[in-house]
């Protein structure tokens, strides 16, 4: 076997599995709401390794409404989203985010009514974490927050595996000098 197609035959053995688990999210499939109240997602589709919804806190009780899933290797989660509610009270009554193993972490600005806001962010997320997104309904009445978000998962590449694969090749070419000097 010649080293260009050893190398080839690496390079393919390497991206099969990079491919086969960023489609774990492929239109939002793996992600579950859970509500305290009357909180919904409309999921908006998108394609390979996308997901696109639009999630609403709840406007009948106080509490979380999120729209989470649980990371199957790990990923660079990026994402652009946009806020608005029509909350009496502004969006402070209404914050929203991203959690990731149940740590909420607030993008929204407390802002009068109506209040719209947008922006882009990422995060990491390694295999076994669960991670999402939520709006947080601090009054439970007066309007309920929409958070859209369209994000892209990025399968973060082991390095200890890109490491084993170059010790591996390095000891090839060695071995090969060593049969060449014989």
């Amino acid at each position: 076997m010649s080293f260009k197609t050893l190398m080839a035959s690496a390079a393919v053995a390497l991206a099969l599995p990079v491919a086969a688990n960023a489609a774990m999210f492929d239109n939002c499939t793996g992600f579950t709401l859970s509500s305290t109240g009357d909180g919904s997602v409309n999921v908006l589709g998108s394609g390979f390794s996308q997901c696109a919804f639009t999630l609403t806190g709840s406007d009948t009780a106080s509490g979380l409404t999120l729209f989470t899933a649980t990371a199957d290797v790990s990923y660079l989660v990026d994402f652009d989203w946009s806020y608005s509610t029509q909350d009496q009270d502004g969006s402070s009554f209404d914050p929203a985010g991203y959690t990731v193993d149940g740590a909420l972490t607030q993008l929204t600005v407390s802002l009068a009514p109506p209040a719209f806001q947008d922006g882009a962010d990422s995060f990491k997320v390694i295999a076994g974490q669960e991670f999402g997104w939520y709006v947080n309904s601090t009054d439970g009445i007066l309007g309920a927050a929409d958070l859209d978000v369209f994000s892209n998962f990025t399968v973060v590449p082991l390095p200890a595996g890109g490491l084993l694969l170059l010790t591996a090749l390095g000891g090839m070419a060695v071995v090969r000098r060593r049969r060449k000097a014989a």
